[in-house]
């Protein structure tokens, strides 16, 4: 586990920089949530309702977010 808590967490990814990490959370169904990389000041950035979704891979320059998402069966990638 990289961020503390009582929640299931994964797909953690550290920006370029080391300065920020993105992850898959169950803080708020399944959703996707960055953080300073000591854990402090998290944001959810994406929600997936009742679907799945994660695995986050910053851009080059840290200021994008790629994921991907599966509803009903079917992968797509944003």
């Amino acid at each position: 586990m990289i961020i503390g808590g009582n929640y299931n967490q994964g797909f953690a990814q550290y920006s370029p920089d080391d300065r920020r990490i993105a992850f898959q959370s169950n803080r708020s169904g399944t959703s996707l949530w960055a953080c300073e990389a000591g854990g402090e000041n998290c944001q959810q950035l994406a929600s997936f309702g009742g679907s799945t979704g994660g695995s986050p891979h910053w851009s080059p320059d840290g200021r994008w977010l790629a994921f991907d998402s599966k509803h009903e069966g079917a992968s797509t990638f944003t």
